[in-house]
């Protein structure tokens, strides 16, 4: 995945660097009068939380507090309440509290009621002048409290985890072959982080463009049809050599001429030189190495060493 400018420069999104910002929006401690209302901006909200975050006090917290006083009802639904919001801020952004420093680097408009700002946070000295850059996602819900933060991700250092669950369709659908893309959202607000440019391709040795993936669809196949076999079920090791593996039979429960591929479980690659590779069925004229012991009928394309 991008960071987010390279991803949303992908497509043609204007980026605004260095964004120029007036410096008196907040003298020292002013941010503790203010409340979450209409006519200030959210480049102004950033600044502000920014400032109360700088300029926190151990003792009671009360940056953390105006800073959560600025989270948006569904950002504390998620991290709220304020005890815990604010061991979140100890625990995993310590770097934003007493601050040396800190510049907006940039402020991406996203829509209408959509707003993300980029930072950068010189951490003070018992942090070891760390620095770190953050994206602050804010959005206007319109009920008078102005922008409000929905959330802070670090932007240097961020990972995605996610979970696929695919639901095969009734019947084969052409589209298919070019729907199967991967987007990113953030949870607590919907923006979208980053996505596939292009379809998933079903071979890797295919460019990338239109029509390159697959399509999956209920056909019933019987047990008998299909059957996998292992020469050993150890790990391969310097001293274990690879395990020889048969996929045989392969019958399809349908006239077909088209391709069939095979895929390895997750975890597994296809690894093996041409020569180690048979596909066809004793006959005459076939070159015995590639014959498959077992095998009645059927030809398959040669192929080469690769993942699955």
């Amino acid at each position: 995945m991008a960071p987010w400018p390279q991803a949303l420069r992908r497509y043609g999104v204007l980026l605004l660097l260095s964004y120029g910002l007036p410096r008196a929006f907040f003298a020292s401690g002013a941010w503790r009068s203010a409340l979450p209302e209409d006519g200030r901006s959210a480049t102004e909200v950033v600044r502000l939380q920014l400032t109360a975050l700088q300029e926190n006090n151990p003792e009671n917290d009360d940056g953390i507090a105006k800073t959560f006083d600025f989270a948006s009802t569904r950002n504390k639904a998620v991290t709220g309440p304020l005890p815990r919001f604010a061991h979140m801020i100890h625990a995993g952004y310590p770097v934003l509290l007493n601050a040396q420093n800190f510049t907006l680097l940039s402020a991406l408009q996203l829509g209408p009621t959509e707003y993300a700002v980029r930072v950068e946070i010189l951490g003070n000295l018992r942090m070891g002048s760390q620095k770190g850059i953050f994206v602050w996602q804010l959005s206007n819900s319109g009920d008078g409290t102005g922008w409000r933060t929905d959330a802070v991700m670090p932007d240097e250092q961020t990972f995605y985890g996610f979970q696929v669950q695919v639901t095969n369709a009734a019947s084969y659908l052409r589209t298919q072959l070019n729907a199967w893309r991967l987007w990113t959202y953030v949870k607590a607000t919907g923006n979208g982080v980053d996505g596939s440019y292009e379809t998933a391709r079903v071979n890797e040795r295919v460019p990338a463009g239109p029509d390159t993936s697959w399509g999956m669809y209920r056909q019933s196949m019987a047990a008998a049809n299909f059957g996998v076999s292992f020469s050993t079920s150890r790990p391969t090791t310097g001293s274990v050599p690879p395990a020889d593996i048969t996929v045989l039979p392969i019958i399809a429960s349908f006239p077909t001429t088209q391709a069939i591929r095979v895929t390895a479980p997750a975890g597994y690659e296809w690894d093996f030189e041409q020569v180690d590779f048979r596909y066809q069925a004793p006959g005459v004229g076939v070159n015995p190495l590639n014959v498959v012991e077992g095998a009645e009928a059927g030809t398959f394309p040669k192929r080469k060493r690769g993942r699955g």
